[in-house]
Formats: C-alpha cells, structure tokens, sequence
C-alpha cells in the first residue's frame, strides 16, 4: 500500500529534525573543540612569554653584573652595523673597486682611523661574542624543541594522525642526519 501524503510529510519532518539535532550537536562540538585550542594556545603563548621574560632578566642581570661586557658588545654590534650599511659609510659598489682605480687610491669616506678601529674592536668582540653565543645556546634550543614539540602535537591533534611520537622521531633522525 502506498504512503499517504501525510505520511511523508511527518516523515520528512522527522528527519529534518534529527538533521538539525545532529547538526546542533556537531556546532557544539566544534565550538567546544576551538574554545578548548584557544584556551590551550593561550596557555602556551603565556608559558613562551613567561620564558622570554625569564631570559630576558638572565640577559639584564648578565648586563649588569659585567657592565664593561655590555659596553664592548653595544660597541662592536654598532660597528658591525655601521660597516654593513651603504648609508653609513659600508661598502657602496659590492666592495669591489673596478670603477674608480686601484683600491689603494679608493676613497669612500672611510678613515684610516676608523678602519683600524674597526679592526681593533672587531678583534675584540670574538671573544664577546663567542661569550654571548655560550650563553643564549641553551635557552634558545629549549625553545625551539618546545616550539616544534608544540606544533607537532598540534598538528597531530588536529589531522588526526595519532600523538605524533613517530613523527617527532622521523623528524630528530633527519634533523641529526
């Protein structure tokens, strides 16, 4: 025997109704799902802030236990700065003298004094520099490890593909390789 129009339409409703139920359940788990990321995310970035700030009082107490340290380090990074930039007296052509004679008679506004102490501070900061390099090596690998073990996790979370250890492990090998 054949439905009656009636029929159908309770039937139809019916389903419009489950439809829109699922539909409903599924907005409140996404919503949920992102507030719960957002709040995640949130906690991390605090956690990043909170490790800068702490490396940023490491590096201000290191500033003021060896004054003479920061000195030379401002001094040399200026240095270095001002040799590298054209507009403050670095190299203009590439460093190549080929349009204006020998190089011996090349003049583009560089003293010999400030050559010499460029040289004199260059020579200076390594030691500085490989000081400050021993320093920041350690904080700035926790970060990094902390960074892609994030990432990766939330990677991960959101395609679905497991907690990621495989994956993590794929990616020390390469990177040690």
């Amino acid at each position: 025997m054949a439905k009656s129009s009636d029929q159908i339409e309770r039937e139809l409703e019916l389903k419009r109704q489950q439809l829109h139920t699922h539909t409903d359940r599924l907005r409140e788990r996404v919503a949920e799902d992102l507030h719960g990321m957002r709040g995640q995310t949130q906690a991390e970035v605090e956690a990043y802030k909170d490790k800068a700030r702490g490396y940023l009082n490491e590096a201000e107490e290191a500033a003021t236990s060896h004054p003479w340290l920061t000195l030379v380090a401002g001094l040399g990074l200026g240095v270095a700065l001002g040799i590298s930039s054209p507009s403050l007296g670095g190299r203009h052509n590439g460093g190549t003298a080929a349009s204006n004679g020998p190089p011996e008679q090349k003049d583009d506004g560089e003293s010999v004094v400030s050559r010499g102490l460029g040289l004199l501070l260059g020579a200076a900061a390594e030691p500085l520099m490989n000081e400050v390099r021993d320093q920041l090596s350690g904080p700035i690998e926790e970060i990094k490890s902390t960074v892609q073990q994030s990432v990766s996790q939330l990677v991960h979370e959101i395609t679905g593909t497991g907690d990621g250890t495989d994956h993590r492990q794929k990616v020390r090998d390469h990177v040690a390789a």
